[in-house]
């Protein structure tokens, strides 16, 4: 199943493995349209804050933003700023939630 947000498709999966399924979300922007910080957590418009360019600015801000529509679809009880993405030490998302996951 997919649909689309008012600026995101996201696409609802399944993970199968032999131990058993899980469910997944991908979800991604495609647009030049500017976003505002008010879906960041509080670390994370200070990290915001580090980038000298605006084309990395607005690329982080759509990034989070379709990792935190993502993670929504999975878990639609957390609200935007609720979930934190950090990096990890290799660029990685490290996601941190309001709640325990699953």
């Amino acid at each position: 199943m997919s649909y689309v947000t008012t600026k995101c498709q996201v696409q609802r999966l399944q993970l199968c493995r032999e131990t058993g399924t899980q469910d997944a979300v991908l979800a991604y922007a495609k647009t030049t349209e500017a976003l505002d910080t008010a879906h960041l957590s509080g670390p994370e418009q200070q990290h915001y804050k580090t980038f000298g360019h605006d084309r990395r600015r607005q690329s982080f801000l759509w990034g989070r933003y379709a990792a935190k529509v993502a993670v929504q679809a999975l878990l639609p009880e957390q609200r935007f700023p609720q979930i934190d993405i950090q990096s990890g030490v290799f660029g990685q998302p490290i996601l941190n939630v309001a709640q325990p996951l699953g």
